[in-house]
């Protein structure tokens, strides 16, 4: 998730220039009295290890009384519901960086969350990270290649692990062929020898190689 600024504890009522020239690295101050407004986003989280719900809010961006926009969201865990508060240019940067709130708001509780992810290893809370597009295109362009290259890496590593399983799995089916082609050679010694057993029996003639006193 890109955009060109995320804002900090005093971010409502900002010109806009000054918005282009900031960036998010705090939390806004929690407010608790203050309500959501028109929820527009939900999304249900598992804390690892308490298996306990945790829900995030994202209510629907709109202009402070000083001109600016405000987005409100909240982070309710354990019983308690934080209420937060961002700023941005429009509505749509107050949106996104509202999004981005939630995601701090999160990582900075400690703890873990899982979303649609049982394995441990893999869970997260699937809130992307925010980017920041304020400082040109050529540090944009660095930005999206390296995130670029961290995904290459990453499903080359999903690729060679199957590449190993279909290795494995040939050298297995190859023993089996092996076992296999020496399973038909016994069934075929078999054959030949119930093959002779029965010829020898169609010619023996009891009543031609004995007589009857």
């Amino acid at each position: 998730m890109t955009g060109g600024c995320a804002l900090g504890r005093s971010s409502v009522g900002r010109s806009e220039n000054s918005l282009s020239h900031c960036y998010y690295s705090e939390m806004p101050k929690i407010v608790h009295k203050r309500k959501v407004g028109r929820i527009i986003a939900r999304r249900e989280l598992i804390e690892i290890g308490s298996n306990s719900a945790v829900v995030v809010s994202i209510g629907t961006p709109r202009r402070h009384p000083k001109g600016q926009w405000e987005c409100w969201f909240s982070v309710e865990r354990l019983g308690k519901r934080d209420v937060h508060r961002v700023g941005g240019a429009d509505a749509l940067q107050a949106l996104l960086i509202a999004v981005e709130g939630a995601r701090v708001a999160l990582d900075k509780t400690g703890r873990r969350f899982s979303w649609l992810e049982y394995d441990p290893d893999k869970a997260g809370s699937g809130i992307p990270r925010y980017v920041p597009t304020m400082y040109g295109p050529l540090v944009e362009a660095h930005i999206n290649i390296a995130i670029e290259r961290e995904s290459k890496r990453y499903y080359q590593r999903i690729l060679n692990g199957r590449k190993a399983n279909i290795a494995a799995f040939e050298a297995e089916v190859n023993e089996r062929r092996e076992v296999l082609a020496i399973l038909e050679q016994s069934l075929a010694r078999r054959k030949a020898g119930t093959a002779t057993w029965q010829s020898d029996l169609r010619k023996w003639k009891p009543e031609k190689t004995r007589r009857v006193p």
